[in-house]
């Protein structure tokens, strides 16, 4: 994995790390004022390399790196930066919403998944235990998660999780909880009390905080499919003291138990099918239950009688009671507008027919429902159904949520039904994508539109998508929202868009394509609203790709596996005005054109739109000529396809095709693993590009068509440089294949999808990169120039903390060497004495020690371990050691290490930083410098632990002190010879010969 910094280009040198201690100082603003020139004389170099380089190479910039994905680059590549990524968040299963709305808690691949709605960010995944998830609820108070309560998941181990909110911390673990697997559960309104009920008919209610059994009621002959809670509350209206649970069954029998008494109250029989739902009025006197017999009954609870029964004509799957205003009926016909002021009881309904209506309790009619202007449903206009498994009722919002089988999360206002959010819990394969531009309420349409114009007045913030579904996702890249396109009966197998991006062409399996057009829509979400206004019918297969005329909105192009392309007559939807009328109008061919022997699998027209390129399962790619002429008062439009050439090379089928922007050359993506760039006037490859290690899936242009970005079914997008055909960056946040590959208009954004429902956005952060690279550069310059000074004014202690900061070991090396050697000799020592007595050799020196932090702690103890393996280091080392050993605790010194004490504790930093403060309390400028620069931390290092520390400290002390001992025994044998040789004074030698004798004479 590459360095996010590798490619950014540094404009000031830093100083040398063997530059003297003792260098003359310098002001910051002498240093400020170098820095400056020589980043002016580096950018103006850089500009002129830029100037020579743009007509032949791309620009370079590198790939950042985190933990959800990584990127590979080489020097001087783009860089990009997953800024969104659209992951899976509901797999199907229970899925349910806290109080306010704010959190979704899904199943996700048999595990509890908590998601932030506002901005699809994963809050936290609940790892219980290997097995499924089968049911979980969430006290509904307090209504914020953030305010406190309960989560509560059940496993098909027969375990039972208790999460504590928010911090969603494991709170209780009931491994056992029933003898058969649980099926549902919930929460009653207080969130003191969970019911669960399982297989065996078996019901039971848990203390939610204390996590023990209150209560086991049998009695169902079934498996328990529905329950409710009904707990009086003051000025509800209803019997005060009641404690009641109501569970339904697949014995199509609902029982109404009583908290208190521990007995059955109720046997309410009134279905013939599996009792779905249930919920009761807030003064308990009426409960409501719906079931797959496609009615929905009323119940007199106190009497336990059936009050009526409402045929709602489909498979109920959820129901429920909510407060409505009275005028609701009158906007149904469009009589009035919803009022202030008195509300009525509605019965709100969801099943097989895929969408929420509303029932007059009193009336039994219909308020509110699919046919009511305003209102969504999930029933296409070719009829085809998307059943809803559940609804969630949340009275904060004012909001009903349906969840549909297709793993669809639906967010609908009350009463009017109108959708506010939509959430894709799971995409399946992601086939195709492209940007798309959102109208702006007061631009107006035309029927051409340059690109600069498009551009600045619509901007790029919307996404479609194609997955193995006939539904077309739309994105809000600015707010987790997503907007579903129904109108196809079969999966969407291509995407394109118009020019100005205002315009979306899909092709399908159903034999058609359709065109969808975006308008401004003033609603509280601010989104686009998008509706189909033509359809292209002829093809007798699948249309697999489909392209659109770049400069204007005059015709469309599509492929099918028939072989043939079509051209269609796109501007007969469009007035002088650049308006379309609002129902879909079938669009007329303009030519029909056997282009292919096998699949059509991509098209491209070129920016003129003169040209169209072709790519198929035949292993050629080949270019056509789009003769068109516009349609006249008495003539309507005509278009033809005449063949120019083939290209001929690649070994398997060519998946996509590409004109450049800016060249007259097409790039081309094949199964053979390879792209090649072709020349369009004499049809001849002139680059190939090799690197990716199964077939390219896709290819696009980017920088103004001097590098390629690809996809391939590694599950990797790599972006090339055309100059070299050398890969310079690869993006990797994929598992499976990437289908999809997506290029904004102004290049700043990449979008990848692949065959594991991933969505990534990648944005180019080349230029903020490099700017924040030549920051730190700068920076640093300025902080080793005030480490100099501070040596220069023996100010050790604000050295010290200098060089903690700038997480540079061997100043602080040669500081602490330093400090031991010159001892007590320092002519600005003011107390000599003192200095000789400290730990260290300075009394400052000493005081910085004892008040460092415990970040800092583990950060000298790092140095320390490494300081130790080196034999001319080891004295400074074991010094410094041995200071930290007698002026903190030895079990403080490894919690620190171990980050049991001093990891993110807002108290801590608040001493660090006064610490700091103290240790640099010089006056003045330089102090004040200082200060700032030391609090900026060091730069991020690998954690040390205690167990690693010990074990590279013990043995290397080991041996520094064996070789000292042995130091210290050979000098006593150097002692002892000189001893020896003292007694030698004691001879008188004379010379030879002297008084007549010959040898030496002894005194006696």
């Amino acid at each position: 994995m590459g360095s996010r910094g590798s490619s950014c280009k540094r404009t000031v040198k830093p100083h040398n790390s063997s530059t003297p201690l003792h260098a003359v100082p310098k002001t910051r603003a002498a240093v400020q004022h170098g820095a400056a020139e020589t980043q002016v004389q580096d950018q103006a170099s850089h500009r002129n390399k830029l100037a020579v380089s743009s007509t032949s190479a791309p620009r370079s910039s590198s790939a950042s790196s985190t933990s959800s994905y990584t990127a590979t680059q080489r020097l001087g590549a783009p860089c990009f930066k997953a800024v969104k990524t659209y992951a899976p968040i509901h797999t199907g299963g229970k899925a349910t919403l806290s109080g306010d709305g704010s959190w979704l808690i899904s199943t996700l691949n048999e595990q509890a998944l908590v998601t932030d709605l506002e901005t699809g960010e994963e809050v936290q995944e609940l790892k219980g235990d290997t097995s499924a998830v089968t049911t979980l609820a969430i006290t509904p108070s307090p209504v914020s998660p953030q305010d406190g309560g309960y989560l509560l998941t059940c496993c098909r181990s027969l375990a039972i999780h208790i999460y504590s909110l928010p911090s969603l911390a494991l709170h209780r673990h009931i491994p056992r909880a029933h003898d058969a697997p649980i099926i549902t559960s919930c929460a009653d309104p207080t969130g003191t009390l969970f019911a669960t009920g399982a297989a065996d008919g078996t019901v039971k209610v848990w203390d939610a905080a204390h996590g023990h059994c209150t209560h086991v009621f049998k009695g169902h002959g079934g498996v328990i499919s529905a329950m409710v809670f009904d707990i009086a509350s003051a000025g509800d209206g209803g019997r005060q003291g009641r404690a009641r649970l109501v569970t339904g069954a697949d014995d199509c029998k609902i029982r109404v138990w009583d908290l208190r008494t521990r007995e059955g109250v109720h046997v309410l029989d009134g279905h013939v099918s599996v009792v779905r739902g249930l919920d009761v009025t807030k003064d308990g006197k009426l409960l409501v239950s719906g079931g797959r017999d496609k009615v929905v009954n009323v119940w007199d609870l106190e009497r336990g009688v059936l009050r009526k029964t409402i045929p709602v004509f489909e498979t109920v799957e959820a129901v429920g009671l909510v407060d409505v205003p009275e005028g609701s009926a009158a906007d149904r016909k469009g009589k009035g507008k919803e009022k202030e002021g008195p509300t009525r009881r509605a019965i709100y309904t969801g099943g097989d027919k895929g969408s929420i209506r509303l029932w007059d309790l009193m009336t039994n009619e219909q308020i509110q429902g699919a046919s009511d202007e305003g209102s969504t449903t999930s029933t296409s206009a070719t009829g085809k159904v998307h059943e809803i498994l559940d609804v969630i009722h949340t009275p904060a919002t004012s909001s009903v949520t349906a969840v549909y089988v297709d793993q669809n999360i639906v967010t609908q206002s009350l009463p009017s039904l109108t959708v506010t959010r939509q959430v894709i819990g799971f995409n399946d394969e992601v086939i195709d994508s492209c940007f798309l531009a959102t109208p702006l309420p007061s631009s107006s349409s035309t029927t051409a539109m340059s690109d600069n114009d498009s551009a600045s007045s619509s901007p790029e913030r919307s996404l479609a998508i194609a997955t193995n579904s006939d539904l077309i996702r739309i994105y809000d890249l600015d707010r987790f929202n997503t907007t579903l396109l129904e109108g196809h009966d079969d999966v969407v197998l291509g995407l394109a868009r118009s020019g100005d991006g205002q315009l979306l062409v899909s092709g399908s399996k159903d034999n058609t394509a359709r065109v969808w057009r975006a308008r401004p829509r003033a609603t509280a979400t601010g989104t686009a609203e998008w509706s189909c206004i033509g359809r292209a019918e002829g093809h007798v297969e699948s249309v697999g790709a489909v392209a659109t005329s770049k400069r204007d909105r005059s015709f469309l192009v599509t492929a099918s596996q028939d072989r043939t392309a079509k051209i269609w007559d796109l501007g007969a939807l469009f007035d002088k005005n650049g308006d379309s009328v609002d129902s879909v109008q079938p669009l007329r061919s303009m030519s029909t054109t056997k282009i292919h022997d096998k699949d059509i699998n991509s098209l491209d027209i070129a920016p003129n739109d003169k040209l169209l390129a072709s790519g198929s399962q035949d292993r050629t790619a080949k270019l056509f000529a789009v003769s068109y002429t516009a349609a006249t008062k008495s003539t309507p439009a005509s278009a033809s396809l005449s063949l120019l050439g083939t290209f001929k090379g690649h070994k398997r089928g060519v998946w996509s095709v590409k004109f450049s922007p800016v060249d007259q050359v097409l790039a081309t993506a094949s199964g053979d693993r390879t792209v090649k760039l072709w020349n369009l006037s004499d049809f001849t490859c002139v680059k190939t590009f090799e690197g990716h290690s199964n077939s390219v899936l896709r290819v696009d242009f980017l920088t103004r068509g001097m590098q390629l970005a690809t996809a391939a079914s590694d599950g990797l997008v790599k972006i090339w440089n055309i100059k070299d055909e050398e890969c310079a960056t690869t993006l990797d946040n994929h598992e499976e294949k990437v289908w999809a590959l997506a290029v904004s208009k102004d290049e700043k954004y990449v979008v990848s999808g692949g065959a594991d429902s991933v969505i990534t956005v990648w944005e180019d952060v080349t230029e903020s990169e490099e700017l924040e690279k030549q920051q730190e550069q700068d920076e640093l310059v300025l902080r080793e120039q005030d480490y100099e000074n501070f040596l220069s004014m023996k100010d050790y202690s604000n050295a010290i903390m200098l060089a903690l900061s700038m997480d540079q070991p061997r100043r602080l090396l040669n500081l602490f060497t330093e400090v031991r050697l010159t001892s007590g000799a320092s002519a600005s020592s003011t107390d000599p004495t003192a200095d000789l007595l400290s730990y260290t050799g300075s009394r400052h020196v000493d005081a910085v020690l004892k008040n460092l932090s415990p970040r800092e702690i583990r950060q000298l103890l790092g140095y320390i371990r490494d300081w130790n393996t080196v034999s001319r280091s080891a004295e400074t080392a074991q010094g410094v050691l041995h200071a930290l050993l007698k002026m903190h605790d030895a079990d403080k010194l490894l919690a620190y290490l171990d980050g049991k004490e001093g990891a993110g504790d807002d108290e801590a930093a608040a001493e660090l930083e006064r610490l700091a403060e103290d240790a640099l309390g010089d006056e003045g400028e330089e102090g004040d410098d200082a200060k700032r620069l030391a609090k900026k931390g060091p730069r991020k290092r690998p954690d040390v632990k205690a167990g690693e520390v010990l074990a590279a400290l013990v043995p290397y002390t080991e041996r520094h002190l064996a070789r000292a001992d042995k130091l210290v025994r050979e000098s006593f044998i150097v002692e002892h010879l000189l001893g020896m040789m003292e007694g030698f004074d004691d001879f008188d030698v004379a010379p030879n010969g002297a008084n007549g004798h010959d040898g030496m004479l002894v005194d006696e």
